[in-house]
């Protein structure tokens, strides 16, 4: 019987006789065998080094003591005789000849180097005094027959390492041919032999002869490998006996293949003959689960496409257990959301190539909306700056040439006295309001918002009013992943902007704030307050006031509302809240 793949997987990873583990300790000790031998002999070289500069030193040590001999002599100057006795003191304690007084030094090394400082002290006492300077011309030739002596140690001790060195050197090359011999022996026999019976078996099994069996007889990695290509030859056999029902299998993944086909064929004439809703990409979600083996899909859209369709749209329980997969869907390098499912099992190559081209087309079918929408918002602002540029145009004009006529009739009738001059202050002033009244309008019809950015829309409006007030304006903006549609972005600018000029204007604040929240059910509440002196009992008139009335219409073409109140700590607070996704249209 032959052995399956599982019986093969649950066998030890080593066997008993491992070729591995007798080729790697081989060569682990050839490798530690060259390295001591490297090791030692750097160290000895580096040891022998300082040895050698200590052999030259204490060698110095005799020719210095016969010149400072010879100088006391001849009756050399005093300066010399100290300048010699200083240099001898120098060579003396040469670092070199130092080491000599440590742990790792022979002992009678060490005594000698000892016994030699000793002995310098004492005729160091007759140098430095002239009248016992005999003494040291007698006792010289003693002193340098000891420095001899030292001298003679230090040579014997190089010596002695240099044939440690050789003799070390020597084991390590003969403990290094060894294991190379063996080595070269082991793998002609161990390895090459069977590989050679595994080559030949392999060429007969390439020319369909499945009966070949190799016997190594070894119970190494080769033996198992020789078990395991036997165990192989036979399987080949059964598995082209198994053909015909692989055949079989492939003709029915080709039927579903097919099916496929015909889904995205459906799938494709939905999304083109109309403009597409939630509600049609959730019937493609569930023609592709009714043909495939798929439970739950859910298509979950990126932002700037939330106010067009829901932001998550699913088919199925995705709470249930199973094997996920996620699609990005993007194009052009344009992240529009991603596509996630849940399957009973792992899908095939030809389901997953389903849910990825559907992916694509659910892809395009966003890119689509996408364009829509940037191309609404292009309409919308030039629209609006159109507007603009007529009222600048016809009334703007209108109202300059007012305020010339009405200058040139102060300055006219500005000798005169009577009721004529009530009547032309208070037609500067209703002239000045509505020429205020219209800049700020045409501030409205020419305020724009690029990249569906309310925030950096609001700081801009921010930006324009910090000029006109000494109060901070301040901007706590987090509705950044909630995108609204070009028309409530312009309503909501404008309310924030009427809400920020008359705090400024009648206040008298030191800080304002406007806040920008998502309350997570869907609302969005902006909020526009400042720590002034509040509206008090004007609050009936405020609000029929005529910018404020303004305010509540906008608010209510946002399908939300508007209100103004006295803060407990002082200071008026103005709240608008209103559907993150509104249906009215501007």
């Amino acid at each position: 019987m032959t052995k399956t793949l599982q019986d093969i997987e649950t066998q030890p990873s080593v066997p008993k006789h491992s070729l591995t583990r007798v080729i790697s300790r081989t060569m682990t000790l050839m490798v530690v065998m060259a390295a001591l031998a490297i090791s030692v002999s750097i160290l000895t070289l580096l040891q022998s080094h300082s040895d050698a500069r200590a052999i030259n030193v204490s060698g110095s040590l005799r020719m210095q003591n016969y010149r400072m001999a010879y100088s006391i002599e001849t009756k050399a100057p005093e300066a010399e005789i100290q300048a010699k006795i200083v240099a001898f003191e120098h060579s003396l304690h040469e670092p070199a000849l130092a080491k000599l007084l440590d742990r790792n030094t022979p002992p009678p090394l060490k005594r000698k180097y000892q016994a030699i400082l000793d002995e310098w002290q004492v005729l160091k006492a007759h140098l430095t005094d002239p009248a016992k300077r005999p003494l040291y011309l007698a006792e010289v030739k003693s002193f340098v027959d000891r420095i001899d002596k030292l001298v003679f140690l230090l040579q014997s001790h190089l010596e002695d390492k240099v044939a440690m060195l050789v003799l070390f050197e020597a084991i390590c090359l003969l403990v290094l041919l060894a294991t190379a011999v063996f080595a070269i022996r082991f793998v002609s026999n161990q390895v090459v032999q069977p590989l050679k019976l595994l080559l030949h078996a392999a060429y007969q099994v390439k020319r369909g002869d499945f009966s070949v069996k190799v016997k190594t007889g070894k119970a190494d990695e080769l033996g198992l490998l020789s078990d395991a290509f036997n165990d192989m030859a036979a399987d080949l056999a059964k598995l082209y006996e198994d053909l015909n029902q692989k055949v079989a299998e492939k003709t029915e993944k080709l039927h579903l293949a097919n099916n496929t086909l015909s889904v995205l064929f459906q799938c494709s004439e939905a999304v083109h003959v109309s403009h597409v809703d939630d509600a049609q990409i959730t019937e493609l979600m569930n023609k592709i689960i009714d043909n495939t083996r798929i439970n739950a899909m859910q298509a979950t859209i990126n932002p700037q496409l939330a106010h067009a369709l829901r932001d998550r749209s699913s088919v199925g329980d995705m709470t249930v257990g199973g094997p996920r997969v996620c699609f990005a869907l993007y194009i052009n390098d344009i992240s529009l959301g991603h596509l996630e499912l849940i399957s009973a099992e792992e899908l095939d190559e030809n389901e997953l190539r389903l849910m990825s081209t559907f992916s694509r087309l659910i892809s395009k079918v966003l890119h689509v909306e996408l364009l829509l929408q940037q191309e609404q918002q292009l309409l919308l602002m030039e629209e609006r700056s159109i507007i603009a540029r007529e009222l600048h145009d016809s009334l703007a004009q209108s109202l300059s040439y007012l305020k010339i006529q009405l200058t040139l009739l102060r300055r006219a009738t500005q000798d005169v006295e009577g009721p004529s001059s009530a009547i032309m202050a208070d037609l500067n002033t209703g002239l000045n309001s509505a020429y205020r009244q219209l800049r700020e309008l045409l501030s409205t019809f020419r305020l724009s918002v690029k990249d569906d950015n309310l925030k950096t829309a609001i700081n801009t409006v921010l930006k324009q009013l910090q000029p006109q007030t000494e109060a901070q304006l301040q901007l706590d903006y987090r509705v950044s992943e909630y995108p609204l549609p070009p028309h409530q972005y312009i309503h909501v600018l404008q309310i924030v902007r009427e809400a920020v000029i008359n705090a400024i204007k009648h206040a008298d604040a030191k800080q304002i704030f406007v806040r920008c929240v998502y309350d997570g059910e869907g609302k969005i509440d902006i909020q526009v307050e400042d720590d002034g002196k509040g509206i008090g009992g004007e609050v009936p008139n405020k609000l029929h006031h005529y910018g404020v009335a303004i305010m509540k219409e906008r608010a209510e073409s946002l399908d939300g509302g508007l209100e103004i109140a006295n803060k407990p700590d002082g200071g008026t607070l103005v709240s608008l809240c209103f559907p993150a996704v509104g249906n009215s249209v501007t």
